[in-house]
């Protein structure tokens, strides 16, 4: 789908203090946010944003390439009903379920392909206008 290279910062944990960073595609994206994980809730972390240095905080995120989003609080309507919208969207996206998803009260994590590397600043703008765009009620910007 798309060959354009992304910045990424991956660890082992999601609380760890540094992170490894580099580079991938939408492609590999799609392929690893396919498969299950396991580790619970503070398993492998990711960003998908470049860092300045090997610790994560606000402070270090440069920039993103892709917007991240959770869905948690949904019934099986209301996740029907947030996937009609992203569709709508027209965009690229990935939508998984998280650790902590169950048939009963689903969570998702939303993953949409910015067409550019965004500063924070915009990230903020852009997640508020996704937002708007699949019902604000639903996904929240992931820390």
């Amino acid at each position: 789908m798309s060959a354009q290279l992304l910045d990424i910062a991956t660890a082992a944990r999601a609380g760890a203090k540094t992170w490894k960073r580099g580079r991938t595609t939408w492609d590999e994206v799609c392929s690893w946010a396919a498969e299950p994980r396991d580790g619970g809730k503070d398993g492998p972390g990711y960003v998908l944003g470049k860092l300045s240095s090997p610790r994560r905080t606000k402070e270090t995120i440069v920039s993103r390439g892709v917007l991240t989003l959770d869905a948690d609080h949904l019934t099986p309507a209301t996740r029907d009903a947030l996937l009609v919208r992203v569709r709508a969207l027209g965009c690229a996206v990935v939508v998984h379920s998280t650790y902590r998803s169950t048939p009963q009260a689903p969570r998702l994590r939303l993953l949409v392909l910015a067409s550019r590397p965004v500063t924070p600043e915009e990230y903020r703008a852009l997640v508020r206008w996704l937002m708007e765009q699949l019902g604000a009620d639903h996904p929240g910007p992931h820390a």
